[in-house]
C-alpha cells in the first residue's frame, strides 16, 4: 500500500505542475537551484545560521503534522501503514536540509533536525482552535486577520533574531529577518476568498485593488517598524539598506496582490513570474504592470 500512496503524490504532484505551465523537471531543477542558493547566502551572511536554517524544515513538518490531513490518512491505511507514510514523508522532507547541514560541518544541528522530523511523525498538530487570537488587523479583513493568527509564531522567532543580530553586531542577520517578513506576510495573499467577499464592494476594481494594497502596506509597516527602528538605532550609516528592503518588499507585495485577482478566483501562481525575477530583477515593474491590467478585467465581472 505505501508504494501506491507515494507513486499516487508523485502523479498529483506532476499534474499540478503541468497545470501551472511548469515542466516537471525544470521545476525539479528551478527547487534544487533555489534551495541551494538561498542555503548558501544564508550561511554566508548570517551568524548562527545553522539554527536559523532550522525554521525552513520545521514549517514544512508543521504542516505535514496537521490534525485533518493526518486523521484522513488513519481512516485509509492499518496504523503500521500509516507510520510508515509519516516517517517516510518527515525524513524525505528533512534529508536535504540535514544533508547541507553535514557538508557545513553542521553535525549537531543535522543530527537535530533529524530526531525533530522522527519526533513529528509521532505527532499532530491542530492547525486551527477554537481559541481565536486577537490581533490588531481585524478593521480591514482578512488576510491579514487569518494570515497573521495561522503564521504569528514566526514572529517572535523573527523578532528574537533581531535582537541577536544587535547583541553580536551582525547587521546582515537583521537584514534577513526583515526580508522573512515580506515573506510571511506574501504568503497572506496565496489563497484566494469566496466570490462573494470581493462582490460585496460595491466600487470599481481600480478602487478595489487601491484598498487591497493601502490595506496590506499600513500593516506590513506596523509588522516592521520594530526591526526598522531598532536596526536603525543601532546601524544608522546603513539604515538606508533597511528602507530599500522595505521598499522592494512593498514593491513585490504589491505584484502578488494585483497577481492573485489576476487569476481570481482560482489560486495564485508565480512560478513563471518568481523565476523571471530571479534571472532579470527589474522585470519587477513590468509584471506589476502586467498583472494589475489581468486583475481589473477579471474583477470588473464581479465589481460592475
Amino acid at each position: 500500500m505505501l508504494k501506491p500512496y507515494f507513486q499516487l503524490q508523485y502523479v498529483m504532484t506532476n499534474r499540478k505542475l503541468r497545470k501551472m505551465g511548469l515542466h516537471p523537471m525544470l521545476a525539479c531543477l528551478l527547487a534544487i537551484g533555489l534551495f541551494l542558493a538561498v542555503s548558501i547566502l544564508l550561511f554566508e551572511r548570517v551568524a548562527f545560521a545553522q539554527y536559523v536554517y532550522l525554521i525552513f524544515p520545521l514549517s514544512f513538518l508543521s504542516l505535514l503534522s496537521d490534525v485533518q490531513r493526518n486523521d484522513f490518512l488513519q481512516t485509509i491505511f492499518f496504523r503500521r501503514q500509516y507510520k510508515a507514510i509519516r516517517l517516510i514523508e518527515n525524513l524525505l522532507i528533512a534529508l536535504p536540509f540535514a544533508l547541507f547541514l553535514l557538508w557545513k560541518q553542521s553535525f549537531f544541528a543535522a543530527l537535530l533536525l533529524m530526531a525533530i522530523a522522527i519526533l513529528f511523525s509521532l505527532i499532530n498538530v491542530r492547525q486551527t482552535s477554537s481559541f481565536s487570537l486577537p490581533t490588531p488587523f481585524s478593521k480591514h479583513p482578512f488576510e491579514f486577520s487569518v494570515g497573521f493568527r495561522s503564521s504569528f509564531l514566526f514572529f517572535p522567532i523573527i523578532y528574537y533574531a533581531v535582537a541577536m543580530a544587535i547583541l553580536h553586531d551582525n547587521f546582515n542577520l537583521g537584514v534577513v529577518a526583515l526580508g522573512v517578513v515580506f515573506m510571511v506576510v506574501c504568503g497572506f495573499y496565496f489563497w484566494a476568498e469566496n466570490e462573494y467577499y470581493v462582490w460585496i464592494f460595491n466600487t470599481s476594481p481600480s478602487h478595489f485593488l487601491r484598498y487591497k494594497i493601502k490595506t496590506a502596506i499600513t500593516y506590513t509597516f506596523f509588522l516592521c517598524v520594530p526591526i526598522l527602528l531598532a536596526l536603525s538605532v543601532f546601524y544608522w550609516d546603513s539604515s538606508w539598506i533597511l528602507w530599500l528592503v522595505f521598499l522592494l518588499g512593498n514593491l513585490l507585495l504589491v505584484m502578488i496582490i494585483y497577481a492573485k485577482y489576476a487569476t481570481f478566483p482560482n489560486d495564485i501562481n508565480l512560478f513563471k513570474a518568481f523565476f523571471l525575477l530571479v534571472i532579470f530583477p527589474p522585470s519587477l515593474f513590468v509584471l506589476i504592470f502586467y498583472f494589475r491590467n489581468k486583475a481589473v478585467q477579471k474583477l470588473n465581472t464581479l465589481l460592475q
